[in-house]
């Protein structure tokens, strides 16, 4: 009888427990292939960490070292912990902590900058009431001097006619001018002569 074989090893498909949160080298830095371990903890906080780390402004190097031994270091108990894994730990709390500062900083930024424009869109919603009370002042004053305007044109144009007419009463009333009167001699006296 032949010897039974065991399956090849390659066969074997391993089970859904082993799993290790990984960045593969095919990957953007933002995603990852997600593997966990018998004793990788809570799997959605690894997750998190992980996208947190590959978010960071940390090297590409460093991202990927830090994902890789992120389970082998946050996976197990502090108390059993190599000195090699709590300085892996240490270094991943530093760049989270130095990415929280970051966000910190942007987020003030933000506020700051929203509170600035709202300043300015205060003064500047002031500045368009001002503007358009001066705005509505000047359209009134403009109203009044072009009704002053055409009452002055009325006025002109009565006046005209009324140039017109007297100058037409008055070529009737013309008269051909009078010749000069001759003069007249005038006798002196003799006496009066000299």
């Amino acid at each position: 009888m032949a010897p039974l074989k065991r399956p090849a090893a390659s066969q074997q498909v391993p089970s859904p427990k082993k799993r290790v949160t990984m960045l593969t080298d095919d990957a953007a830095p933002n995603q990852h292939a997600t593997m966990l371990k018998d004793n990788a903890g809570p799997v959605h906080l690894m997750q998190e960490v992980s996208l947190a780390v590959s978010a960071s402004s940390v090297p590409q190097t460093v991202k990927e070292m830090l994902i890789v031994s992120m389970n082998e270091s946050l996976g197990v108990d502090k108390e059993s912990r190599h000195g090699l894994q709590g300085e892996v730990v240490h270094m991943i709390e530093s760049v989270l902590l130095d990415e929280e500062k970051k966000l910190e900083q942007m987020v003030q930024d933000t506020q700051k900058a929203f509170q600035e424009s709202n300043s300015a869109k205060v003064s500047q919603g002031a500045l368009l009431e001002v503007f358009q009370s001066t705005a509505e002042e000047k359209t009134q004053e403009l109203n009044a001097k072009q009704a002053d305007l055409a009452t002055a044109e009325k006025d002109i144009e009565a006046k005209v006619n009324a140039c017109k007419v007297a100058e037409q009463s008055l070529s009737t009333l013309r008269v051909k001018p009078m010749l000069p009167l001759k003069r007249r001699r005038s006798w002196k006296l003799p006496w009066q002569m000299s």
